[in-house]
């Protein structure tokens, strides 16, 4: 089994201002600073707990940021055939139903935890891939989708059970 993440990166570097056409779903939550970008011609903007989710194919420009400036950022393939069917569901949800293209979260909390979430994914693409690595990964993928479904506006938390047990993974009982 391969893992849905195809590239995991915290960045403090600044982006460079040009238009692409995304070949992945794209997600960054910005840690510090703030960002102005476009999506398929939507001026946005986002700062620090907010997330921006930038959909398989949609062009997208960083129009400015600040010089402080940092996110951390996951891209997904879009092929997740793969993945358990709650999880396509949160995707799906996240990428397509939710009809935004960033998400604040609720609270300092959530916000720590969604850190932490992108720093774990970011930590576990960079071992070397072996079939725990990619299953771990594929667990905490899983969680850090399920939270943020479960932090949109309006929606119940439905989503609270997938196929991996990321605790068992983890060796946590």
């Amino acid at each position: 089994m391969s893992s849905v993440i195809r590239l995991a990166f915290f960045s403090q570097i600044p982006i460079k201002h040009y238009t692409q056409r995304s070949i992945d779903h794209h997600i960054a939550l910005v840690k510090k600073g703030e960002v102005k970008y476009t999506q398929n011609k939507e001026v946005l903007r986002a700062g620090p707990g907010e997330l921006i989710f930038i959909k398989y194919m949609a062009l997208s420009t960083v129009l400015e940021h600040s010089e402080d400036y940092e996110r951390f950022v996951i891209n997904m393939t879009p092929g997740l055939h793969m993945m358990p069917k709650d999880l396509i569901n949160a995707i799906n949800y996240l990428f397509s139903d939710l009809r935004v293209n960033k998400l604040t979260l609720k609270d300092a909390e959530a916000v720590a935890k969604a850190e932490y979430l992108f720093g774990r994914i970011i930590e576990e693409k960079n071992k070397p891939s072996t079939y725990f690595h990619e299953e771990m990964l594929n667990a905490l993928t899983a969680e850090l989708l399920i939270f943020l479904y479960n932090q949109t506006p309006g929606k119940e938390e439905i989503i609270n059970n997938v196929n991996y047990d990321v605790n068992k993974l983890r060796g946590e009982n």
